[in-house]
C-alpha cells in the first residue's frame, strides 16, 4: 500500500467513521507502536492491527510505516493526527453535552452592547431556542465596552461576550462578528439636511446624539482633530433614544448605517455624509480561553456570526 502523494485524487466521502478506529491511530501515533497500543486500550495487538488496516483502506491511503516492533506515520497519517484529535474532543464534548441536555436545562450567559440587544438579538433568539426549547437565556448585566466585562468573562459569570471593544487580554479567544460604517443624520427639516456640512466645524450648535462611550470617544478624537472640540456630545442611554431626539430636531445622531436604514428608508432622518470623515468600527465575540464553551454556546455564536449588518 503506497502512501499518499499530492497529485493524487482526493479520497471519497465517507458516510462515517469509527470513533473507536481513530483511538486506535490516536494511541499508536503517540506509542510509535502497535502492541504498546494494545496494552494501553485494553486490546490485543492483532486487535490493533485489523483497525489500523481497516482505517487505511477507508481512507485509501498508507497511515503508518512498518519497521520492526516501532511504527512512524506517513504524511498521511501526519495530516490526520491533528485532525482526528479535533474530531474525537469534539465528540466527546458533544456526548457530554447530550447528558447535560437530558439532566438539566443548559443555561448561557450573555453580555452584549444595548445596539446589539435591541436590534440583533430579536433575529438570532428564535432561532436559538428552536435548537435549545429548553435553555435558560439570559443577557448578562453590565458594561460590554469595560475591562470589568473582560473580568466577568474570565471569572465565568458570563459564557460569551459581544463587545465593539478590542479586548487584547490573553485570557480570552476573540473573533470578529461583522465591521459597521457610522454616519451623522438629522431631521428632513433641520438646517443641516439642506446645507450639508462639508466638515465637523460646519455642524453649528447642535450636540452630538450618541448611544454608548466607544461612539463617544471616537466622536471627541474626531471633533478634536478636525478643530471643532466645542462641539457639544450627548451620550444617551439607547439608540431608540438617539432616533427619538434625532428626529424631534434636537440634534444630530451618530449611529451605524445598518440601524438608521429604516429611518431613511421611511424620510424620517436625512444622511449627512462628511466627505473628510471616516467612522467605523468592528464588533467581536469572546469567550474564555480558560474553559470549554459549551454546545449551546457554539451554536449561539454560530448564529450571531450569520448575522450581517444591513448596509
Amino acid at each position: 500500500m503506497r502512501e499518499l502523494t499530492a497529485s493524487d485524487p482526493k479520497p471519497a466521502i465517507v458516510d462515517a467513521i469509527d470513533s473507536r478506529r481513530l483511538q486506535v491511530f490516536l494511541e499508536a501515533a503517540r506509542s510509535t507502536s502497535f502492541s504498546t497500543a494494545a496494552q494501553v486500550l485494553g486490546m490485543v495487538p492483532s486487535a490493533v492491527s485489523h483497525a489500523i488496516k481497516a482505517l487505511e483502506e477507508e481512507f485509501q491511503c498508507s497511515l503508518f510505516r512498518r519497521r520492526g516492533p516501532r511504527v512512524t506515520l506517513t504524511k498521511a497519517g501526519m495530516r490526520l493526527l491533528p485532525l482526528a484529535e479535533e474530531l474525537l474532543q469534539r465528540m466527546t464534548r458533544l456526548r457530554e453535552e447530550i447528558v447535560v441536555l437530558k439532566g438539566r436545562s443548559q443555561h448561557l450567559r450573555v453580555m452584549m452592547p444595548e445596539i446589539f440587544c435591541a436590534h440583533k438579538l430579536p433575529d438570532i433568539l428564535p432561532d436559538f431556542m428552536e435548537c435549545f426549547p429548553s435553555a435558560v437565556f439570559e443577557v448578562a448585566a453590565g458594561d460590554s465596552e469595560s475591562t470589568t466585562a473582560i473580568d466577568a468573562l474570565d471569572k465565568g459569570d458570563v459564557d460569551l461576550l459581544i463587545s465593539y471593544r478590542d479586548h487584547a487580554e490573553h485570557q480570552v479567544v476573540k473573533r470578529p462578528l461583522f465591521h459597521e460604517d457610522l454616519s451623522l443624520y438629522a431631521a428632513p427639516f433641520h438646517t443641516l439636511s439642506s446645507f450639508p456640512p462639508t466638515s465637523f466645524k460646519n455642524l453649528g450648535n447642535d450636540p452630538l446624539l450618541v448611544s454608548d462611550a466607544l461612539i463617544t470617544s471616537m466622536m471627541t478624537q474626531a471633533l478634536r482633530s478636525a478643530g471643532a472640540s466645542a462641539t457639544r456630545i450627548w451620550q444617551l442611554p439607547s439608540v431608540q433614544t438617539v432616533l427619538e431626539l434625532a428626529r424631534s430636531g434636537q440634534g444630530i445622531a451618530v449611529l451605524p448605517t445598518w440601524v438608521s436604514e429604516t429611518a431613511v428608508v421611511e424620510e424620517w432622518l436625512t444622511p449627512l455624509p462628511l466627505p473628510s470623515a471616516k467612522l467605523s468600527r468592528t464588533c467581536f465575540i469572546y469567550r474564555s480561553s480558560k474553559t470549554e464553551l459549551g454546545w449551546s454556546g457554539e451554536v449561539f455564536s454560530s448564529l450571531v456570526s450569520m448575522i450581517e449588518p444591513k448596509e
